[in-house]
């Protein structure tokens, strides 16, 4: 999966990308690289480092460091790291359904974030779920 356009209209769905891909994306962030390139399985996936991730790298940090509850800053510190959601529901010692549901919310405002820098279309804003 190559997500090259991922830079162009910022959406929800590419924003769980960016976070379920965010320690392959440090990772290349630190190493200075223009793109982040990793497999899993046998498939190659890039993911290109653009001002708008590291915008919403800034976002996840400000997030982390403003939550006061510890195991909502825990599962951001375990996304970060790359975990997987099971581990990171047995390290929290949440139910799959609470878990989820943390993680939507983080994810959400993440979202939420991204409209306020600017990073959504209207359209993108427009086109999606009425609550």
């Amino acid at each position: 999966v190559i997500i090259e356009d991922i830079y162009f209209v910022m959406t929800k769905e590419k924003v769980e990308i960016i976070i379920k891909r965010y320690y392959y994306i440090s990772r290349a962030m630190k190493e200075n690289a223009e793109r982040a390139v990793f497999y899993i399985g046998k498939r190659k996936h890039v993911i290109p480092v653009t001002d708008e991730i590291k915008i919403i790298f800034d976002i996840v940090d400000k997030i982390y460091k403003a939550e006061q509850e510890a195991p909502i800053r825990l599962m951001i510190q375990l996304m970060k790291a790359g975990e997987k959601d099971v581990y990171i529901m047995r390290e929290i010692h949440y139910s799959k359904n609470s878990y989820y549901e943390h993680k939507d919310a983080f994810i959400e405002k993440v979202y939420q974030c991204c409209i306020y820098h600017k990073l959504v279309s209207l359209e993108e804003i427009l086109g999606g779920k009425s609550a």
